[in-house]
């Protein structure tokens, strides 16, 4: 039998065990392609020169500030947010060079609903 949210839609069947789920750990992911480490202070250089590859701001269209001047101002903002928790901020690890390529974020955490 399928749940409907409050909107009407139906949204699938209730999980009968469902429990809250733990809170994302800073721990390293690795992938196929890349891996994922929790944004540290020694990301900060490699990034603000990852960001700054395009002419334009294009690398920033999706993020929620605007692009720094300096890398200074980008390790500033690094330090700022590399210990919150949430949004939890992971580095993009590129595995054939292994450098710093981007940035994400785990935003809104809610263990309850997991």
């Amino acid at each position: 039998m399928n749940t409907f949210n409050e909107f009407g839609q139906p949204v699938g069947e209730s999980l009968i065990d469902w429990q809250p789920r733990p809170r994302p750990s800073r721990v390293v992911l690795q992938g196929r392609y890349c891996r994922l480490e929790p944004l540290r202070m020694e990301h900060a250089h490699a990034l603000f020169s990852a960001y700054s590859v395009a002419g334009d701001t294009r690398s920033w269209t999706w993020l929620l500030r605007e692009p720094d001047a300096t890398a200074e101002e980008f390790a500033e903002w690094v330090a700022s947010v590399s210990e919150l928790a949430d949004p939890i901020h992971f580095t993009v690890i590129d595995n054939q060079t292994q450098s710093p390529v981007g940035t994400l974020s785990l935003m809104r955490i809610d263990p309850k609903n997991g």
